[in-house]
């Protein structure tokens, strides 16, 4: 696990958290956000072209675990193999993960399930 893709994955949890939200970009009209999408967030923590995943209201991992797997979007993304850093963010329900690699050398961009 990587402590500042960490860092950014529980911002945004808190972040979707505190505005009752599931989205992949914050709001800038919020107070203190930026308005940054979530691979501005891992290219700040180091890791350009990370990815993220978020899940609301789904309480403990061995709930939102299950519900990324079956995703093929959101699994597609967990599996890529270039992959080898991870940070996760949960913050009352709320999950975010960020995925990278150091060098931001992942072999393609896939949108973010919507």
């Amino acid at each position: 696990m990587a402590a500042s893709l960490a860092t950014a994955a529980q911002d945004h949890a808190a972040y979707m958290a505190a505005h009752h939200t599931l989205t992949h970009t914050q709001d800038p009209a919020q107070s203190g956000f930026t308005g940054e999408s979530f691979s501005a967030r891992g290219e700040g923590a180091g890791y350009p072209g990370a990815r993220a995943e978020v899940v609301a209201q789904v309480g403990s991992a061995v709930r939102v675990v299950p519900l990324w797997r079956d995703s093929p979007r959101h699994l597609e993304l967990l599996l890529l193999p270039e992959v080898t850093e991870m940070g996760v963010g949960q913050e009352a329900g709320y999950w975010c993960v960020v995925l990278g690699t150091p060098e931001g050398r992942l072999s393609r961009s896939i949108e973010p399930p919507r």
